[in-house]
């Protein structure tokens, strides 16, 4: 009478090396999906430019009412958010969505000023104006908005 046996060593082997191996590609290729690809501007991460070497100021005075910006940072700023205050709430849109800021961005010791008033501050308390950059991945070029806290703040 024979018995029965199991897999022999050398299948075993195979089967759990394979095993491990799809696992293995399987939390890779989902992990990759999460992660971020680094942006850079200038040879460095575009977080650290954003905090380091982008600085400008802003008024929003005259008559009629524009707005003017100066870069005193040594980056082009591609384009503006706008966080429009009022009150306690806030709208954000792009500045080049809202007036004529330039296609171009506003490079290193730039000005910028507003050909008329912007309707769409009417009524509200303050301005927030978080730089956008563009910045490199191994893809190409991407937008990249920096954070809130290297906006400037415009009393209107």
């Amino acid at each position: 009478m024979e018995k029965n046996r199991g897999l022999s060593p050398v299948i075993a082997t195979v089967l759990l090396v394979s095993i491990v191996v799809v696992l293995a590609l399987v939390v890779f290729l989902y992990f990759r999906g999460t992660v971020d690809q680094a942006v850079v501007k200038i040879g460095k991460n575009i977080n650290i430019v954003c905090q380091e070497d982008i600085k400008f100021s802003a008024s929003y005075s005259g008559t009629p009412k524009t707005l003017q910006i100066i870069n005193n940072g040594d980056v082009a700023i591609y384009d503006f958010k706008v966080r429009i205050i009022t009150g306690g709430d806030y709208n954000s849109v792009s500045l080049k969505e809202i007036s004529d800021f330039n296609s171009e961005g506003l490079n290193q010791g730039g000005t910028w000023n507003s050909q008329t008033s912007i309707s769409n501050f009417d009524g509200a308390d303050e301005l927030l104006l978080i730089p956008v950059l563009i910045g490199t991945t191994s893809d190409g070029q991407v937008i990249y908005e920096c954070d809130s806290s290297t906006g400037v703040e415009v009393t209107l």
